[in-house]
Parts: C-alpha cells; structure tokens; sequence
C-alpha cells in the first residue's frame, strides 16, 4: 500500500473541464511578490484562507489515488509552493499516468529539474534575467532556471514560460530580456505576463491594464504567442475544493 506522506496539502476540482489541481507546501524560492503571502488556496474558489500557518493536514499519495479515482480527471495541474521539492512527485506522476492516462502540467520556478517523462506540460515561471535583481527577488540564483529551461526544451515537453510584470521593478527592461532569452531557445514558445497582485508587506502597485497592454508589445517583438493576465479575468467554470 502506497502511504508516504507528500506536501499536498491543498486539492481543487473543475468538473466541467476534468482538471484537477494540486497544491505542494513549501518553496525553496522567497519571492516578494509570491501570492501564497496572500492566498494559500486555490484563487479561484469563492472564499480563500489567508492564513500563513502550515497546514494541519498532507495527502500521502495513496489518498491522492483515490481522490483521482473518484473525480476521474483527465488534466492535473502540480502547484504550490514549489513540488519539485517533494521527493515523491515523480514518482506520483508516473503512478497517475500508468493507473489514470492523466494529462500532467508542472508550474514550477524552474531550479529543480524532475523527472519529465511522466509529464506533459512544464510552465517555468522566469522571475529575471539579472542576477542581482533575480537575487534579491527570490533569494536565489537564476542560472539554474535558465539552464533547466533549457533542459525541458531539449526533453520534449510542452514547454511553456511566465513571468510577473511589477512596475518599477521587474519591468519593461526585465520582460524584455526575458523574451530574448526564451525567443533564443524558440520563438514558439508560448510567454504568459501575469499583472502583479499586491501581496502584504510588497510596496509595489498593481500595474494598470494599458500597461500590460505595452509590456505585452515588448515581448511580441521576440515571442510569437504572447498572453497576459490582468487580474480582473472572470472565472467561467466552478470550481469544487476537496480538501
């Protein structure tokens, strides 16, 4: 019986498109700008847990079988936090994907790179191409990320990249090089500019839609599919928390 204890501590459910998400505690980045200072759980339900505390409760990855058993999804999204972190990720997703035929999508910061053969999907989220400035950001080197983004590229996944945009601090000049950086691996690759969300304690503004609007044009100069979010997209299908 499969009972090891993972860092799951936060499931969702969308049954109208047969996804599913994952939520892995813990992250060996300390970013500034990090949504889980705001939001622990799934943006997108109705009521959200502000509270910082570790959780009380982790899925071992017997009940995470039985979880996808009975919600029968045929995408799973691995989030966090940072679920590279967890030494049973991969093998979770090779039980999944042998048991279920599960589609699998990684968001990931990128500085651990997993085993990718269980996995359909990787979106690396790129903080900054600066050094200093990925530095003092997250706390750590990006040289890792940048050659592990590489790596994925290079393993055949669907490779996918993201970024925040903070006015006046990863700005136009950052995205810029960032979509250098990913155009120089392939131009195909899909780029996704999130709007920066306030977050306790971060001094920096939300950015206004026509600024996206302009950072997005910066990037198009490099990527061929360039897309943002804004932060006031609506939420078109229901989403269920199962734990």
């Amino acid at each position: 019986m499969l009972v090891m204890l993972m860092n799951i501590y936060h499931t969702t459910h969308s049954p109208s498109l047969r996804t599913a998400c994952f939520y892995f505690w813990g992250c060996n980045f300390k970013c500034k700008a990090c949504i889980r200072r705001k939001e622990t759980k799934d943006i997108h339900l109705s009521q959200v847990d502000l509270e910082r505390e570790t959780p009380r409760e982790f899925l071992n990855i017997s009940e995470v079988l039985k979880i996808i058993e009975g919600l029968s999804p045929k995408k799973i999204f691995f989030l966090g936090g940072e679920p590279t972190l967890d030494e049973s990720f991969s093998g979770l997703c090779e039980t999944l994907k042998k048991k279920f035929s599960t589609y699998h999508v990684l968001l990931t910061n990128g500085y651990i790179f997993p085993e990718t053969a269980w996995l359909d999907e990787v979106q690396v989220s790129i903080k900054a191409m600066d050094e200093e400035l990925h530095r003092e950001f997250t706390g750590q080197s990006n040289r890792g990320v940048l050659r592990n983004f590489r790596k994925y590229y290079k393993s055949g996944v669907k490779l996918r990249a993201e970024s925040i945009f903070i006015p006046g601090y990863i700005d136009s000049k950052e995205i810029n090089r960032i979509a250098e950086f990913v155009s120089g691996v392939d131009p195909d690759i899909p780029y996704r500019i999130d709007a920066y969300v306030p977050v306790p304690g971060a001094p920096w503004r939300r950015p206004r839609a026509a600024e996206v609007e302009y950072i997005m044009k910066i990037a198009e100069n490099y990527l061929n599919s360039v897309t943002s979010l804004k932060g006031d997209e609506e939420c078109l299908c229901e989403v269920v928390e199962i734990i």
